[in-house]
């Protein structure tokens, strides 16, 4: 605060220089609990709102405002059957294995960099996916997101990782893919403009809010040498009921998603992602990566079952595999509609 907020004050009315370099949000002998704080703080979620002390809109960081749709906290990882080595809270601030997900799960206020020590001032420079105080370096490799996100992680070195397909793609931050992270071509950590997956692109028309996504890179104009279905839908007046595939657990998982909300159901329309797993090349756990100049097939082209484990089987038959095989190549499918 002595650099980035000289004139303001704790609650023990000490401006950084009198309280020290520590003083501005801890006090040894006159701090409240938790982490004896010189700041104030609401009486809910108290560990998220030290934070919120100063990143807010009259805070200290207001530069730095956390106002929109962002990564959810206070959250119970284990309930969404996560698993992650990263520290976990009770909302008094206390660590503890059971605990939430809050923002010093991801952020660690003492380090601006996870991997580097720096001796020189940074107080005034513009943080990346690599630095920002996160726990862990999350660009190039999604260090800190695959730690709770393993299976989306898996999205690294394929077409999907713009560190690889398209490095001066910008999200809508202004963020190149290493500025970002991985992640964070697609996804915003923070203040995304949509609430739908915190999606980080300008979402394009579709027939769907999941379509929209996806459409954002697929479509005429937007990236270099990029696949443009040319018809991408599955009939709009068809319901689907997905009785038998709706989990991951089971056997030919094929999901189906509301198509504003963009939330999971057991009922709905068919969508881009209910077919391709956008974060993964290959269905198979050994698969190879892919790669810009690699051509994909029925094994790979991020989907995400082999074609006798798909949901079509139920209402195509024998079928399925010619309408799968050809299900974006309008002078095929047309005989077969």
């Amino acid at each position: 605060m002595i650099k980035t907020d000289p004139e303001g004050k704790n609650i023990l009315n000490e401006t950084p220089s009198e309280s020290g370099l520590c003083g501005s949000c801890h006090s040894v002998h006159r701090g409240v609990d938790p982490y004896l704080w010189t700041q104030n703080s609401a009486d809910e979620y108290v560990l998220n709102d030290l934070c919120l002390n100063c990143h807010s809109k009259d805070g200290s960081a207001k530069k730095k405002t956390i106002d929109k749709n962002s990564h959810p906290v206070n959250i119970n990882p284990e309930e969404s059957r996560i698993a992650t080595t990263l520290p976990l809270f009770d909302v008094k601030g206390k660590r503890v294995p059971e605990g939430n997900i809050e923002c010093v799960t991801c952020h660690d206020p003492h380090r601006w960099d996870p991997v580097n020590i720096f001796n020189e001032p940074h107080y005034d420079i513009e943080g990346s996916s690599k630095n920002s105080f996160l726990r862990l370096e999350n660009s190039p490799e999604p260090k800190l997101c695959g730690n709770c996100h393993r299976e989306e992680a898996q999205i690294q070195n394929t077409d999907h990782d713009m560190n690889v397909s398209s490095v001066h793609l910008k999200n809508n931050k202004g963020q190149t893919p290493v500025e970002s992270g991985t992640c964070g071509v697609c996804h915003l950590a923070h203040n995304s403009e949509n609430s739908i997956r915190q999606w980080a692109l300008d979402l394009e028309s579709g027939n769907s809010v999941m379509e929209n996504m996806c459409n954002s890179c697929h479509s005429q104009g937007k990236l270099e040498n990029v696949k443009v279905p040319a018809i991408a839908s599955h009939p709009e007046d068809i319901i689907v009921v997905n009785v038998g595939h709706s989990t991951k657990e089971e056997t030919g998982y094929f999901p189906l998603f509301d198509g504003t909300t963009g939330e999971l159901k057991v009922s709905g329309k068919i969508s881009c992602p209910s077919c391709h797993n956008a974060h993964q090349w290959s269905m198979y756990p050994q698969g190879t990566k892919g790669g810009a100049d690699m051509e994909g097939d029925a094994t790979s082209s991020f989907l995400r079952n082999r074609v006798e484990d798909l949901l079509c089987n139920k209402c195509h038959g024998l079928d399925s595999l010619f309408r799968y095989l050809y299900y974006h190549t309008p002078e095929k499918r047309s005989k077969i509609n």
